[in-house]
């Protein structure tokens, strides 16, 4: 009679165990998908854009040491882009400003 007894609280101890993995592997997947997906996606595209500005600074870095390197060697000659001040004519100051663009990044 004990015997009997044992293999049925063995097999009800199995059916158990395995009815709890199941429900915890569901409630792992919802926990998954409903907090911590959204939050990995938004960390994912935090660090696309600052790979992304880390390479555009990269880029304008190289982009200017190489202009900067051909003035040095004078294969570049610069000449100042000159505009003629019309709103601030008559107000004592010049007619024409030197203008240096300078790029934002």
């Amino acid at each position: 009679m004990f015997e009997d007894l044992r293999d049925l609280l063995g097999q009800s101890g199995a059916a158990l165990a395995v009815a709890l993995l199941i429900i915890g592997r569901l409630f792992a997947q919802y926990v998954n998908k409903h907090f911590f997906a959204p939050y990995l996606k938004l960390k994912a595209q935090e660090i696309e854009e600052r790979k992304q500005s880390r390479a555009a600074l990269l880029s304008a870095s190289r982009g200017l040491h190489r202009v900067g390197g051909a003035l040095e060697h004078g294969s570049i000659t610069y000449k100042p882009r000159v505009v003629r001040d019309t709103a601030k004519h008559g107000t004592g100051e010049s007619e024409t400003d030197r203008v240096y663009r300078k790029e934002v990044l």
